[in-house]
């Protein structure tokens, strides 16, 4: 259906959430915008054997491997690619998706984190590594 009201206006989160309401992934969607919680924008997975073969990602290098991209997010605007692997947020190391989950534990909208990237491919190796505030 139409998420907007008959006056074309933008509802506010409660009501978006109202008309939205009885998809798991709305919901999950719509919970970090409620409580402020930062977002990066993208869909993390642990390296696998494929992946380090295709994207030439060393069997030493530990992270997570970013598998989607949402339009118009934080990531998106970093320029960040399918493939990358997530090395660090802030001080915190990442080698699994549990450490991803930490280091977001208590960044709000507005924060800002150090975001470490490291891209492999037939072109070589580039380290991204750019201070973000989380919007």
């Amino acid at each position: 259906g139409d998420i907007f009201g008959g006056d074309g206006k933008m509802p506010n989160i409660d009501e978006l959430q109202k008309r939205l309401k009885g998809s798991p992934d709305v919901q999950q969607d719509v919970e970090p915008l409620r409580e402020g919680k930062a977002r990066l924008g993208v869909s993390i997975e642990n390296i696998s054997e494929e992946s380090r073969k295709q994207y030439k990602i060393p069997s030493t290098l530990q992270g997570v491997q970013i598998s989607s991209i949402e339009s118009g997010s934080i990531a998106s605007k970093m320029g960040l690619q399918i493939g990358d692997v997530l090395v660090a947020i802030g001080d915190k190391k990442i080698t699994s998706i549990n450490d991803v989950t930490s280091a977001m534990e208590g960044v709000r909208v507005g924060d800002k984190r150090q975001i470490k990237i490291e891209r492999y491919s037939q072109n070589g190796h580039v380290l991204i590594d750019q201070t973000v505030t989380f919007r």
